[in-house]
């Protein structure tokens, strides 16, 4: 799934199927989407979200 997920976003932004990602698994989380470089993205999430996010975006995607 993660894999689909990730193939449907083509950009120069570097991170942004992740950000893809979160928006695609968890509906309505990110609240804020802000872009500093083309490689560097701060995003705010909905604290009710904000566990499953962070798994989903450390554990799962093997930063952890």
């Amino acid at each position: 799934m993660l894999d689909s997920i990730l193939d449907k976003v083509t950009t120069s932004k570097v991170g942004q199927q992740y950000v893809q990602g979160v928006r695609e698994l968890f509906p309505g989380a990110i609240q804020n989407e802000e872009w500093q470089t083309s490689n560097q993205v701060t995003i705010t999430v909905k604290m009710t979200a904000l566990v499953d996010v962070m798994k989903w975006l450390y554990y799962e995607q093997g930063a952890g």
